[in-house]
Order: C-alpha cells, then structure tokens, then sequence
C-alpha cells in the first residue's frame, strides 16, 4: 500500500512539473503580477489553495490509514510541502537551473514522503 502512495505521490509531483514547464513563461507573469495586482493575487491565491487542500487531504487520509507521522498538522504540512515544489518549479524556470526532470521529481517524492514520515520506495 505504501508503494502506491508513494507512486501516487511521484505522478502528482511530475504532472505538477511538467505542467509548470510547459507553462512557464505564463506562470512566472502570473506569480510576478500577484505582487502588484490584487485581481491576480486573488487568481493564483485560489489556485493555490485547491492545491494545498487536495495535499491536505492526501496527508490527512495517510495519516488516517497510519501511514504518515499522525503528530503533524496537515494544514502546515500541505502550506510548507506545496511550497517547496511551487518555489523549485518557479526557481528552475526563472533562474535556468540545469535540472533534469526525473532526478527532480525523485528528490522533491522522497523530500515529501519523508517529512510527512512515509516510508517506501524511492524509485518509480
């Protein structure tokens, strides 16, 4: 069970990746308008708080099946952990970091997994 947590865990972070990717030119305008237009900053705001719910859900429900670390807060732990994959697209795109998609996607599954305390393979 553990393993398709994990696998279900590495698609969501590698779709989220690509799909930045593929969009982020549009991504890095959205995020850089934010700051200055409220109109926007309510747009991505929204959009990252259907973001943060379903990963809020995701360690609530592993919590509940006695998979994750139960002495978390799932609302912290969705803000930090969503974070972390949001700034790294956000920096891998603006800065022209040479990262190379797989070995991202592995490290920020294994980063996740470990600090909600899942345990699992590591590899895809």
């Amino acid at each position: 069970m553990t393993r398709i947590r994990w696998a279900a865990l590495r698609g969501a972070n590698r779709r989220y990746l690509e799909t930045y990717r593929a969009n982020s030119k549009l991504m890095v305008i959205w995020e850089n308008a934010a700051a200055i237009v409220p109109d926007m900053a309510d747009l991505l705001h929204e959009a990252t708080a259907a973001f943060v719910t379903r990963a809020e859900k995701s360690i609530r429900g592993l919590q509940e099946a006695g998979l994750a670390d139960p002495s978390l807060d799932p609302r912290y732990a969705a803000h930090a952990l969503t974070g972390m994959v949001s700034r790294f697209a956000y920096t891998w795109c603006t800065q022209g970091e040479d990262f190379e998609l797989d070995q991202a996607i592995d490290e920020l599954t294994a980063l996740w997994a470990r600090a909600i305390g899942l345990q699992g393979r590591t590899d895809s």
